[in-house]
């Protein structure tokens, strides 16, 4: 009616562009995965036929929906990813609710505000009794998902009690560091311990191993290793050139550096008549049986039960180990031979807690720049450095607060994870899975720290801190508009992993162009060429804490700015299906981050607990974080009724806890043989006897058709790769006779 042309608000528009410019390049990778899948198949389906899925652009994606869980080729760990995802998801659905009430209430709350700012708690007046919308809907929210974990968290005991009754070898060893040492090297008297130990409930040991320090030898094998494949190429290209008119022998530098120094060799005659001969003679020279005993062992049982109580906290083998340490063994893929011969200690803790605080110190400096690059006008205003950006249009210097946060701290967050691992090993780990959880847990306190809470309270305080200094007494109302527009990082960043990230990554557009390159370039052997398309397995220590502190920023902001929530239940949409349809196609879990050798292993589900334990601590922080919003915009009521439901979540949470501790070696779910133990039950029925007979007879029937080797027992089924040509997986090994009778005459080798 003035005849002035509407402006969009810069904000608003760079939200915008960012949107629309992520939903174009998703769209580019999915177009380059639907292409390369079909030129590429020994890439994208590795472990499944390419025809057992749609071929569409996205017609697969239903069909990888209504794939059971059970062909996942990724086993346990697999299944814990995506049942992860899939809580999360509905729990976000749950949170849904502050989008439908909060949303409205927010647009017509009437405080002038403009842009995104509109769609947020900021535009609702201090003190409105509109604020009451909102703590209602999040407690809500929160009752809702707290239901959902519960109901999880018992599937998943169900599962993993079933996983552990299963009649595998591997569920009936324990392993035992630190042990005296008159024990390190004395199988048959390890034996006997354990024996007596287990005379109470009827069990014995079936095998015992004791583990020796194999580094150098495992160092020697690699290096056998390493010359057999140069050798492997340089036959190769020898058999290449033989084509040419003048053909040259393979060779390459022995002792200098690149050119420098040293002797050039033949690389053919090199290998195969000096390297090769000496590193397998020094293997042969080395005498296993006068390794260095590491005091550490695994010991198989013939009882499940046994093997149970035998790691259990209290256990009396730890008693009559003098307080050695009992681990339910992990599976032997699984198993950490690096910490292998050390023990975990309370100083190794505390320098690991303090390393982790000071890398938390030191990255937070990186966010609260992050944070400053979204105030470009506040940076310019104090230092002058900037001032190329007053001449830029409007809208453009909206699109670029919008990215640059996001871009910067994405390539800060890949390398933690490697420096996380490199940090926890010094707890010595029992098994690459137990490392794995240990770092679930540091890089989720340490995104939740770094991503979250130190980006909302710098975030928040920025721009406004002269205001705040100059006039103490607007230090709550200032905070109360500015927490709000933090939304938009969190929400552009949701937005971008969604939009760009799932297709990127379902694209394997690096993998595929590396790989082509190195088979056309670099890649001369068969080996080779298969080794080019290899895929880093599924990290669950890289990969899982951020959706879940995505949750804990979209539940605190669910009330907030509920514009977030639509873009975190995409997000666990596409990220469900984008990395289910990669288990089931290309990919095993294991290890892969920055500054570590990739490795696959299978935790055997154990990292659901840490998940789930995780999921209530984010819903309890953003019951807390949604209090004190709501207690800085002076309404009372409005925090009260927010906070309500927090005791119930604190009592759900520790019942989840106890549940979950039954799945610990002698918990609950052996309330039976405890009985037993402790006098209260002295006689077995006769069914129940017989159910124990039909057990021992399968372990057994199992244990020694996994332990035979050309006729011989070779006592374990944990095996160095040093040690597997040698058929023995320590220095001393001791097997029960195998018989079903149970005739308790021993052998010692």
């Amino acid at each position: 009616s003035t005849g002035k042309p509407v402006r969009m608000n810069a904000a608003l528009f760079g939200f915008l562009v960012s949107l629309g410019t992520n939903a174009a390049i998703g769209i580019v990778f999915l177009g380059v995965f639907k292409y390369a899948r079909g030129i590429e198949p020994s890439l994208y389906f590795k472990h499944r036929p390419s025809n057992q899925l749609p071929q569409g652009f996205v017609d697969w994606i239903p069909a990888v929906f209504h794939v059971p869980d059970h062909e996942l080729h990724a086993s346990s760990d697999g299944l814990v990813v995506l049942w992860t995802l899939r809580l999360l998801l509905r729990a976000s659905i749950a949170m849904c609710i502050c989008l439908v009430t909060c949303l409205p209430v927010n647009i017509l709350g009437g405080n002038a505000q403009t842009g995104l700012d509109l769609l947020t708690a900021g535009n609702v007046k201090d003190s409105s009794y509109l604020l009451l919308i909102h703590a209602c809907s999040v407690a809500l929210a929160a009752l809702a998902t707290v239901h959902l974990v519960s109901k999880d968290a018992e599937a998943f005991v169900a599962w993993r009690r079933a996983r552990l009754a299963e009649a595998r070898p591997s569920n009936c060893f324990v392993l035992v560091r630190g042990m005296p040492p008159s024990l390190a090297a004395d199988p048959l008297g390890l034996a006997r311990a354990a024996d007596e130990v287990g005379s109470a409930i009827g069990g014995h040991v079936n095998t015992v191993t004791l583990f020796c320090e194999t580094e150098e030898l495992q160092e020697l094998t690699v290096q056998r290793h390493e010359s057999e494949l140069v050798l492997e190429v340089a036959n190769k290209e020898w058999e290449l050139a033989q084509q040419k008119d003048t053909p040259k022998r393979p060779s390459h530098r022995v002792g200098g550096y690149v050119c420098c120094g040293g002797e050039q060799v033949d690389t053919i005659d090199w290998c195969s008549q000096v390297n090769l001969p000496e590193l397998n003679a020094q293997i042969s020279e080395c005498d296993v049986p006068k390794l260095l005993p590491l005091a550490s062992g695994v010991i198989g049982f013939d009882s499940l039960k046994m093997a149970s109580l035998c790691a259990s906290n209290d256990s009396a083998l730890k008693t009559k180990l003098c307080g050695a340490e009992v681990w339910r063994a992990p599976e032997p893929a699984d198993i950490c031979w690096e910490s292998i011969g050390r023990t975990q200690t309370t100083g190794a803790s505390v320098v690991v807690g303090a390393l982790m605080v000071l890398l938390s110190l030191g990255f937070s400096l990186i966010v609260v720049t992050i944070a400053s690059l979204a105030n470009l006008d506040s940076i310019n205003k104090k230092c002058g450095c900037l001032g190329f950006v007053d001449d830029l249009p409007e809208l453009v210097r909206g699109v670029i607060q919008t990215y640059t946060p996001v871009i910067i701290m994405a390539l800060a967050l890949a390398m933690i994870p490697g420096i996380m691992y490199s940090v926890n090993f010094r707890l010595n780990p029992v098994s690459y899975s137990a490392l794995t959880r240990t770092v679930v847990v540091s890089y989720y306190k340490f995104l939740f720290v770094n991503l979250f809470i130190i980006y909302l309270v710098s975030g928040s305080i920025f721009t406004k801190m002269e205001a705040m200094f100059e006039d103490l007494g607007s230090v709550a109302p200032t905070l109360g508009s500015a927490i709000p527009k933090t939304a938009t990082f969190f929400t552009v960043y949701i937005m971008t992993a969604t939009l760009v990230g799932m297709p990127v990554r379902l694209s394997l557009i690096g993998p595929l162009l590396v790989g082509r390159l190195k088979r056309k370039l670099l890649a001369k052997t068969d080996r080779q060429i298969a080794e080019c398309m290899a895929l880093a397995p599924f990290d669950m220590a890289v990969e899982t804490p951020l959706p879940l502190v995505i949750f804990c920023i979209a539940a605190t902001y669910a009330p907030i700015a509920p514009i977030i929530l639509p873009f975190t239940v995409l997000y666990f949409v596409t990220g469900y299906v984008v990395i289910k349809q990669q288990l089931l196609c290309c990919i095993k879990t294991g290890r892969a981050c920055m500054f570590w050798e990739p490795a696959e292993y299978d935790g055997n589900g154990t990292s659901m607990a840490t998940t789930l334990r995780l999921v209530l601590f984010g819903l309890v922080a953003a019951l807390l974080l949604c209090g004190t919003y709501l207690s800085i915009r002076k309404c009372w009521v409005a925090t009260a009724i927010c906070l309500a439901p927090l005791p119930v979540v604190v009592v759900r949470w520790y019942k989840v806890s106890q549940l979950l501790s039954t799945l610990e070696p002698g918990g609950a779910d052996l309330t039976e043989l405890r009985g037993v133990v402790e006098g209260e039950t002295a006689v077995k029925s006769e069914s129940e006897r017989l159910v124990d007979q039909e057990e021992r007879k399968v372990l057994d029937d199992l244990f020694f058709e996994e332990i035979q080797n050309d006729g011989q027992l070779t006592g374990s089924l944990y095996q160095r790769q040093c040690l597997v040509e040698t058929g023995r997986a320590g220095v001393w090994t001791y097997n029960r006779d195998h018989n079903h009778d149970h005739d308790h005459n021993h052998d010692q080798s």
